[in-house]
């Protein structure tokens, strides 16, 4: 599970690419829209990029009660895993179903050549205070 997916994200939409693209800019994260949930690479790489109020974070897409990959609801602003039905909102807290625990996030930093990186060999936990730690978020 050591892999780290560039993204290059011009704006957070469905436009944004795997890297191999043209570069772009950090600053170029502040064009993000608040409130988006991007599912573009949760076929391949099961990683939600999330941009809210102050940042943009990782997340990693496996219900954490038996491993299924939830879906993203966006008319619900919410992940739902189709297995057993566990509920988790926008940020990853878990609020229904039985999932024990909240969505793990990913190391999430801007690489030398100014693309997104996401280390998926790193998790941050909200139940042992990570979502605060340095790499847990971008701060946009």
């Amino acid at each position: 599970d050591r892999l780290c997916v560039k993204l290059c994200i011009p704006s957070c939409s469905e436009e944004a690419m795997i890297a191999g693209m043209s570069s772009s800019s950090p600053s170029r994260i502040l064009s993000c829209t608040v409130g988006e949930v991007s599912s573009k690479w949760v076929p391949d790489q099961r990683v939600w990029v999330v941009r809210d109020d102050e940042k943009l974070y990782a997340i990693l897409a496996r219900c954490t009660h038996l491993g299924c990959t939830p879906l993203w609801l966006r008319s619900e602003g919410k992940y739902k895993c189709p297995c057993h039905g566990s509920g988790f909102t926008m940020d990853g807290m878990n609020f229904e179903g039985p999932a024990p625990r909240p969505l793990e996030r990913l190391k999430v930093e801007v690489g030398p050549d100014g693309q997104i990186v996401i280390d998926k060999s790193k998790k941050f936990l909200f139940e042992k205070g990570e979502w605060g730690k340095p790499g847990s978020f971008l701060r946009v």
